[in-house]
């Protein structure tokens, strides 16, 4: 771990890398099949994901594996399932012809 450019580089690109996972798994267990806390579940399937990502990449030797990664992953998750949180009422007021309800939280 250093502070270094190439460092933040990485580190942006793994929250930006996980927002649409965040959006899509948000949508999912919000609409496609209800779940009472939909954005919990989200975000602790992306946190899965990211963990089960720097298992398999303990073990490739080209690969480095850290908490740093695990933590912007699962950030970038949060911030997904947040926009569509509030991307619903947005997109509900300027298309009303689509009928959107609130999703169950």
């Amino acid at each position: 771990f250093s502070m270094t450019r190439s460092y933040w580089s990485a580190a942006l690109k793994n929250i930006v890398g996980f927002v649409p996972f965040g959006i899509s798994f948000a949508a999912y267990f919000s609409v496609a099949r209800p779940v009472r806390r939909a954005a919990l579940l989200t975000i602790a399937l992306g946190l899965s994901v990211s963990l089960t990502i720097e298992i398999l990449q303990a073990f490739l030797p080209n690969r480095d594996s850290g908490t740093s990664d695990l933590i912007t992953n699962t950030l970038g998750t949060w911030i997904g399932a947040a926009s569509y949180r509030g991307l619903v009422p947005a997109v509900a007021q300027v298309f009303p012809q689509l009928n959107l309800t609130h999703p169950r939280q």
